[in-house]
């Protein structure tokens, strides 16, 4: 009687899991059949390429009275300062350069 029992349990079980399938196929639009997944294309991705290297060369050292007044001649105006904000969150450091000069 147990074995028996078992055995319709077990159709039971398998009818449920092709209706479960058949209804996720309807909901998805798509087969869950093992035989229906495709295989993984194969194909070979775009060569790493590596820029060139950036051409490193000494600037030139600028006189800042000749670019004063170079500016005055093209503005008919001299350069304002900079006037910086006394209550200015960020501060570039005393120690911080040009490295033109």
């Amino acid at each position: 009687m147990l074995p028996q029992l078992l055995a319709y349990l077990l159709e039971i079980i398998k009818t449920q899991y092709q209706i479960i399938v058949y209804l996720m196929g309807v909901i998805l639009g798509k087969s869950l059949n093992l035989e229906d997944l495709d295989e993984p294309i194969q194909k070979p991705y775009r060569k790493l390429q590596v820029d060139d290297l950036p051409i490193i060369g000494v600037p030139a050292i600028l006189d800042y009275r000749k670019l004063l007044a170079d500016y005055e001649s093209q503005h008919v105006r001299p350069s304002r300062p900079i006037e910086r904000r006394a209550n200015a969150k960020h501060r570039a450091p005393d120690s911080l350069t040009c490295p033109r000069y």
